[in-house]
């Protein structure tokens, strides 16, 4: 702009106006571009369990159900409401029945960790079926590589690796995976 206007001058001196006119200009230029360039493309959620569900104990239906038919089975599925976590067939200390299963959720860089146990602490000398238990975890980020430690009463399994993305819906046999 100065090589094809010059700098405008008065009586030999310098127009003030014209440089607080090109400062406002230069700022209002600049403004955009520095907003494009700092800011977060994707909004910083926490992540965390929003929600953890139990059918508690199925002692009732064990007389349906054979323990030749039971497959300890796990779901990794992402929904509108985030990655649900869902383990089928459990197996927990009849103490759910008094005191009702409880879960606990980490995360530590891409290491999420969930823990299902018996919220009563009195171990009976029985096992409780358990149909199903699911967590649901908010603020994963898609297009990310995950790892699940997960423990269920006393049973412990070997870590999952997981990529999350659009549609996941992952079926992981947990016989495989127990210590």
């Amino acid at each position: 702009i100065l090589l094809l206007y010059g700098i405008p001058e008065e009586n030999g001196y310098i127009d003030k106006n014209w440089f607080l006119y090109m400062k406002r200009l230069f700022f209002t230029l600049l403004l955009p571009v520095v907003l494009l360039c700092c800011c977060d493309k994707e909004s910083s959620v926490a992540v965390q369990l929003s929600s953890f569900t139990d059918t508690g104990c199925g002692r009732e239906n064990v007389t349906t159900k054979s323990w030749d038919d039971w497959n300890p089975t796990m779901t990794l599925r992402d929904t509108p409401d985030g990655l649900v976590i869902t383990h089928y067939d459990a197996v927990l200390n009849c103490s759910i029945v008094n005191g009702g299963i409880g879960c606990d959720f980490s995360i530590e860089g891409n290491v999420v960790k969930l823990r299902t146990y018996e919220k009563d602490g009195d171990f009976l000398k029985c096992i409780c079926p358990v149909d199903e238990m699911s967590a649901t975890v908010t603020g994963l980020s898609i297009g990310t590589e995950y790892v699940l430690e997960y423990t269920c009463g006393s049973t412990k399994y070997v870590p999952i690796d997981f990529y999350y993305r659009k549609g996941l819906d992952m079926v992981i046999d947990l016989d495989l995976y127990s210590y």
